[in-house]
């Protein structure tokens, strides 16, 4: 009988900390199994702590996903925000500057979250490649900030001109979008470029894991959604979990290959 589990994943802000630790005990009850935390130092990182089974469960995006051996882990659950599981990638600039068009971003200086980061980075390269704009030749400066809130704060603060992150159709149903930029305090942003869509998220587990063991998971997670709504919330940005669907994922695996076959990566 597993007496714990070990849930791993990429702690982007040190302010999510609390929450999560507030989660782990929460889910520790729910499941009647200690629940650890493993604080991943990044997106590659984690993947690593999937490979070696140094982590029982794990929260993968897209790209993380699509690098981890598929023989070492199973979907769990999908990541929900608002009422869609996947989201889109944008090109994000201040509502003051004067970018209208990606044109416009030429020697312009990029924020980007992370090198696996699929909004972040990711995604939008691939999506401005295929409109003939290679990003290697474009921006006068690229930098990762390791976060989606860091990069977004040096766009607002002005060390950064645009960002990549997510973004999804405004859950008012009024036109536009909104995304990670919307959860940073005091920020005017506008999307100059949606690019997508990126598949959802997901809850993963090792691929040894028992069935018992995974039926609890599901059905803690899903309960966490109300009864540690604000901790979901503050950990994922998700407003629930869904069934596994790796829908889109496909997609998203060919255009990685032609990517970097292309050297967009390099």
């Amino acid at each position: 009988m597993t007496s714990a589990l070990t849930f791993g994943y990429f702690a982007q802000e040190e302010t999510t900390r609390a929450a999560s630790e507030r989660l782990r005990e929460w889910m520790t009850e729910k499941l009647g199994i200690t629940m650890n935390l493993h604080y991943a130092g990044g997106y590659e990182a984690l993947a690593r702590d999937v490979e070696t089974e140094r982590v029982d469960i794990a929260w993968l995006p897209p790209v993380a996903y699509l690098k981890v051996d598929p023989a070492k882990v199973d979907p769990l659950l999908a990541l929900q925000r608002g009422r869609q599981t996947g989201y889109k990638a944008a090109l994000v600039v201040r509502s003051d500057s004067t970018y209208e068009r990606i044109e416009d971003l030429r020697n312009a200086r990029a924020a980007w979250v992370d090198a696996w980061s699929a909004s972040g980075f990711v995604v939008p390269r691939v999506g401005m490649k295929k409109l003939g704009v290679d990003p290697r030749a474009f921006f006068r400066v690229e930098a990762f900030y390791g976060s989606h809130s860091a990069a977004i704060r040096a766009v607002i603060d002005g060390a950064a001109d645009v960002t990549g992150t997510h973004a999804r159709p405004k859950s008012s149903g009024e036109e536009g979008f909104e995304g990670s930029w919307t959860l940073v305090d005091g920020v005017a942003m506008r999307v100059l470029r949606t690019f997508g869509e990126v598949p959802s998220d997901l809850i993963c587990v090792k691929r040894v894991l028992a069935a018992p063991i995974r039926e609890k998971l599901v059905a803690a997670f899903k309960e966490a959604v109300t009864a540690q709504k604000a901790e979901v919330k503050a950990i994922f940005g998700a407003d629930g979990f869904s069934d596994a669907s790796t829908l889109g994922y496909d997609e998203l695996r060919t255009s990685l290959a032609e990517a970097n076959a292309a050297g967009l990566f390099d």
